[in-house]
């Protein structure tokens, strides 16, 4: 479905990393993992298109219908969710409403401009749209970003129907060990290929690092005061707040990718540099941001759990 010659992944005088030849074959689940910050998503648009390799090139097969899900999907602020799906599919009213309701918009939920909807609401909208493309190649860019639990299982029942090909990035291990069938890791300026899932990998990447010895083995470990536990209401309180930083720090990554979109056209190459690595250190700032939202919700669940009769 798509192959490549040595690709080198970066913006014009600013490389991230390279590859070695890459295939996608059909029935492939591929995750992109890597640290913050590796170039995850910029591998992704370079895929896709949206930017150029600074080296090697990318041939895609024939009969090959490509979609896209970016981290931030753009959407019309003023339609309603139910008159997005009816002008993306040729729905009846009532078939638009049971196929919303398969992403958990339900009853007047439909009729909520998406300008009034929550991350993860949009998440969802773009899931669907997503899943009204006749494409058989997907990609996704953090496809679980926003999701409380029901969704996410939305989002398992969609792409376990999908009878296509999924490259993804996700920092999510869950979802990486259900679908992933292999793994590109991206790590100090490289990226190699691992067949299987996350937890694949991870035994395989154990076995190629020699042992080391441990300094701290002999220390007496310190004792630390037991944390205490906070309340549901402080745990939720602490939600709304990282949702809040999560949203406004990707307005201001969303502004950046236009910045760097028109100094890319301008070939300016000191500022492609400039705001290339500033586009990484948000995304690291996003990513840390996602990761204490998600603790967050495993905290919030476990009170609740442990709080009931």
């Amino acid at each position: 479905m798509l192959a490549t010659s040595p690709l080198a992944i970066g913006y014009p005088g600013f490389c991230l990393f390279r590859t070695p030849e890459l295939t996608v074959q059909r029935g492939d689940r591929i995750a992109i993992v890597g640290p913050n910050g590796a170039g995850k998503s910029t591998l992704l648009r370079t895929l896709i298109g949206e930017l150029r390799p600074l080296e090697g090139s990318i041939r895609y097969g024939n009969n090959i219908k490509p979609a896209y899900l970016a981290q931030e999907p753009q959407l019309d602020e003023e339609r309603t969710i139910l008159d997005t799906l009816l002008r993306r599919h040729a729905f009846s009213e009532e078939e638009a409403r049971r196929f919303a309701a398969r992403f958990l918009f339900e009853g007047d939920e439909v009729f909520k401009p998406v300008g009034a909807l929550s991350g993860g609401e949009r998440r969802r909208l773009a899931l669907a749209l997503l899943a009204l493309e006749r494409a058989n190649l997907f990609f996704l860019d953090e496809p679980t970003n926003h999701l409380d639990l029901p969704s996410r299982e939305a989002l398992e029942a969609v792409l376990a129907d999908f009878d296509g090909t999924i490259v993804f990035v996700s920092h999510d291990r869950y979802i990486i060990d259900r679908l992933a069938t292999t793994v590109w890791a991206i790590e100090d300026g490289q990226l190699t290929v691992s067949l299987g899932n996350y937890s694949d990998y991870q035994q395989t990447r154990q076995r190629n690092v020699p042992a080391q010895p441990n300094e701290r083995a002999t220390r007496q470990p310190q004792a630390t005061p037991p944390r205490r536990a906070r309340s549901p209401r402080q745990i939720e309180c602490a939600l709304i707040q990282t949702e809040r930083t999560i949203e406004e720090l990707e307005a201001r990554l969303h502004q950046l990718a236009d910045e760097l979109d028109e100094a890319t056209a301008r070939q300016d190459v000191e500022a492609v540099a400039e705001l290339g690595a500033a586009y990484e250190r948000l995304q690291e700032e996003i990513e840390r941001a996602y990761a204490q939202w998600e603790r967050l919700q495993d905290e919030l669940a476990a009170v609740q759990v442990g709080s009931e009769p």
